[in-house]
């Protein structure tokens, strides 16, 4: 006697119609939530492109093209070195956040750029030309002064200080 009064026979019955009914259910909420899909809005793959109603383009967007950043200091003099293109790449930008790591990768030497609280944009980089671990110089830039500080034994003893005037570094 399963269930009280209820035979085994009838209760196997009762089980089966409700896993039915659950089973028919589920079917169902699917293939209403797959119509809806269909009948979404259309969707926009690029500026200005659009599908018609009830066609999805499967392929996602190209990602943004970011291009590289245009010096806003004349970096071409006859000691131009590319780790000095590079950084002053960076001046009068505003980083958006306290520091870019290692904004040179792919590139034999390694900067990051720092933009200090209250400052509108970056105003320090750090540059390590052999990639060892070690800064070999400290760039500051100031309304209209870049300076740096130069290590050079490569032990983070900054011996000199340089100020760059008319396309190349001069003594201090």
């Amino acid at each position: 006697m399963l269930a009280g009064r209820m035979k085994l026979r009838n209760f196997i019955a009762v089980a089966a119609a409700f896993g039915v009914a659950a089973i028919v259910g589920g079917y169902v909420a699917c293939d209403k939530a797959a119509s809806n899909r269909v009948a979404a809005k259309p969707v926009a793959t690029h500026a200005g492109d659009t599908a018609p109603a009830g066609k999805r383009l499967l392929a996602p967007p190209p990602p943004p093209t970011v291009a590289a950043p245009t010096p806003k200091v004349k970096v071409d003099g006859p000691n131009e070195r590319a780790v000095d293109k590079a950084v002053m790449s960076w001046v009068g930008r505003d980083l958006g956040s306290k520091k870019r790591k290692d904004v040179a990768a792919g590139k034999p030497f390694k900067i990051n750029v720092y933009q200090d609280a209250g400052e509108t944009t970056a105003n320090r980089a750090k540059v390590d030309l052999d990639r060892d671990g070690k800064w070999d110089e400290k760039w500051t830039f100031k309304p209209g002064e870049i300076s740096r500080k130069v290590s050079s034994n490569d032990d983070d003893n900054y011996d000199k200080k340089q100020l760059w005037k008319d396309g190349a570094w001069a003594d201090r």
